[in-house]
């Protein structure tokens, strides 16, 4: 009978575990308050009674309800309306139900009509609500951090921009843009002003993959994938059930294939090569602890494998007994296997893209012509707007929502290129690095508070719609433009008469009257073109492996190696300043509030740490975590961390 054990610590107790253990449910005779947690006392006496005993001890702060002089019609006390909308935080685009009471926005759900997500929401989505209330959100316009009147920052913009010097370009730097409409404000704005350049900056970069793809298909794109056609499914290094590319989409389609209906006796298979523990190797029926570096290998020796299979090489050589045993199962299962992988690395990816074509999966589980609109990034780009920046070709910034300061991996010579820009403007609705080195720092609304429009795939629209009157003195990112730019009307007239003139036109209005078609889009937050144009993409293409081959990377296996990843609950650390995120448990490690460097138990014994001891990386100081499974020579560390101007919580 097999025995499992939840923590390190309980497999190998300590003599200081164990007297932890016996001490933690019981008060030191001394009575001495320091020497128990609020943990402990929990543990003792209950929630509810501990909070009866607060509450009856301590009175409660008076709050006065000031009835409403005209009641709305849409309100009644006491019941809950729901809003359509759509959540996106520029990793994750999910569309949502905001549940609203008494005027007050109170709970996040994902939206049932939803296709993809099948009414499914993640925990950064649901958790965006208390943003909306957080305190030390941006709350009024400033300029050099001296609160001023709009109608004073206008102008001072307006004139700067008439006044400007062409042979410099104004920026707009914005994550990933998923509005239609909005790209089409951005074009109005770059004809009124020429000298503008948009640039597209992701906090995490799935660059690589566009790039592979771009090599392979003569298109950059990112394809739709689909776990629930897969047979046999294979990830190096891809968290897609947490944090890789669309985690929620993922995880519904993986049920489903796991799940045995309508008469199957066969469900999918999943093999896992990861340096570190994910959510998605835990679920794995076979997972290989695989260090960083060997992933170039790995992939090579399978495509080889399948390459003589197809009679395209001779040489396999050199492929180890587990790459061996994989390629013959994957052969076994053409056209219903799937194999990705989640480095951001131009020749692993171009490698991915080719064993996929070898197993004949694009078309059922790898759909190239129905590409998703995430993630379009391009790292070049902003090697060359730093560039431009030290060189004097930026005349001016804005930074809409972005935050590259934080998010850029070489953050300090992404600082120094922003303190050469002339005009540097800020538009975020977070608090954030990149904003203290700017001479405007305009706040913008939560998403809760603004209008707005996603294309999230091909045919796939969605809308996002204020459920609560703006709490603070913002403006959004699009009404800016259309202030600076003299246009008519607000960015919600922007909005609707985008729709009029290109997405009513399509089959999807069925005839109705475009008030009507416009009302129940608002509605239901979610529309489908049924009618769509796939792209046309040869998924038969032949691709030239041989440079991605000759490549491809490796290093000594006795060398340490640091990797990095995105934990669950905080991502890229746009959403750090959330306490429900922050005292949300890792699912794998259940570490909560603060980060660490995961080991492997064969590396503690080796260097003789234990859990907890402090470790030094790159002149980062971290507790150590022993985590079971993860590659021998391998640190982990997680990403969002660090965040140094970004509100209470996450400081």
């Amino acid at each position: 009978m097999k025995e499992y054990w939840k923590s390190v610590e309980e497999l190998r107790p300590s003599e200081d575990n164990t007297e932890v253990k016996k001490s933690s449910y019981v008060f030191n005779e001394e009575g001495d308050a320091t020497a128990s947690t609020r943990r402990d006392f929990l543990k003792i006496f209950g929630f509810s009674i501990a909070s009866a005993a607060v509450l009856a001890s301590c009175e409660r702060p008076v709050k006065k309800a000031i009835p409403l002089l005209i009641q709305p019609e849409e309100i009644r006390p006491g019941t809950a309306n729901y809003y359509a909308s759509t959540f996106y935080d520029g990793t994750e685009a999910i569309p949502i139900l905001i549940k609203v009471r008494d005027g007050r926005p109170i709970k996040i759900e994902g939206n049932d009509l939803c296709l993809a997500t099948r009414g499914a929401a993640s925990a950064r989505a649901q958790a965006s609500l208390l943003n909306l209330y957080d305190k030390s959100r941006p709350a009024e316009p400033s300029i050099l951090g001296k609160i001023e009147n709009w109608d004073i920052i206008d102008g001072q913009i307006i004139k700067k921009l008439n006044e400007w010097d062409n042979t410099k370009s104004f920026v707009l730097l914005t994550p990933t843009v998923l509005s239609p409409s909005t790209l089409q404000l951005i074009e109005d704005f770059k004809t009124k002003y020429p000298f503008t350049s948009h640039v597209t900056f992701d906090a995490i970069s799935y660059s690589a993959l566009r790039e592979a793809n771009l090599l392979a298909y003569n298109k950059a794109i990112i394809p739709t994938l689909r776990f629930d056609k897969a047979k046999l499914v294979v990830g190096f290094n891809a968290d897609f059930l947490g944090t890789w590319l669309q985690p929620i989409t993922f995880s519904k389609q993986y049920s489903t294939g796991r799940k045995l209906t309508n008469g199957e006796k066969d469900m999918m298979r999943h093999v896992q090569f990861e340096a570190t523990m994910s959510l998605t190797g835990s679920n794995a029926d076979e997972r290989v602890p695989m260090a960083a570096f060997e992933e170039g290998a790995y992939l090579a020796s399978l495509y080889s494998i399948l390459a003589s299979k197809a009679g395209k090489i001779t040489n396999t050589s050199g492929a180890s007994d587990s790459i061996k045993a994989i390629a013959a199962e994957l052969w076994s299962a053409k056209g219903k296997s799937l194999v990705v992988s989640g480095t951001n690395d131009v020749n692993i990816q171009v490698l991915v893209c080719s064993i996929n074509q070898l197993l004949n999966n694009n078309g059922t589980t790898v759909l190239l012509n129905e590409p998703i609109n995430l993630f379009k990034g391009d790292d070049r780009q902003i090697e060359t707007l730093i560039n431009d920046s030290i060189n004097n070709k930026v005349g001016g910034i804005l930074f809409w929502q972005t935050n590259p300061v934080y998010h850029y991996p070489a953050a300090g010579k992404m600082a120094d290129a922003i303190k050469n820009i002339p005009l540097k403007i800020a538009v975020s609705s977070l608090d954030n690095e990149t904003a203290t080195l700017c001479d405007y720092q305009l706040p913008a609304p939560h998403s809760i508070e603004s209008w707005d429009d996603a294309e999230l795939s091909k045919g796939l629209f969605t809308l996002t719609q204020p459920a609560i009157r703006p709490l603070f003195n913002t403006r959004s990112p699009q009404d800016n433009l259309i202030k600076w730019a003299s246009f008519d009307g607000e960015f919600y007239d922007y909005l609707k008469l985008y729709w009029k003139e290109n997405i009513y036109t399509m089959s999807l209005a069925s005839g109705r009257q475009f008030e009507a078609f416009w009302k129940t889009s608002l509605r239901d937050g979610i529309i489908y073109d049924t009618n769509k144009n796939a792209d046309d993409i040869n998924a038969s293409t032949t691709i030239d492996v041989n440079k991605a081959l000759s490549n491809i990377k490796t290093s000594p296996t006795n060398e340490l190696e640091l990797v990095l990843y995105q934990n669950v609950p905080i991502g890229d650390g746009t959403l750090a300043n959330n306490p429900w995120l922050q005292e949300l448990p890792d699912p794998v490690s259940r570490v909560c509030w603060d980060n660490y460097v995961a080991i492997s138990p064969a590396f503690a014994t080796l260097r003789g740490l234990e859990q907890g001891d402090l470790l030094k990386v790159n002149d980062i100081e971290l507790p150590i975590l022993i985590q079971p499974g993860q590659a021998r020579n391998t640190l982990a560390i997680a990403v969002g961390y660090g965040r140094r101007q970004a509100g209470k919580v996450a400081t």
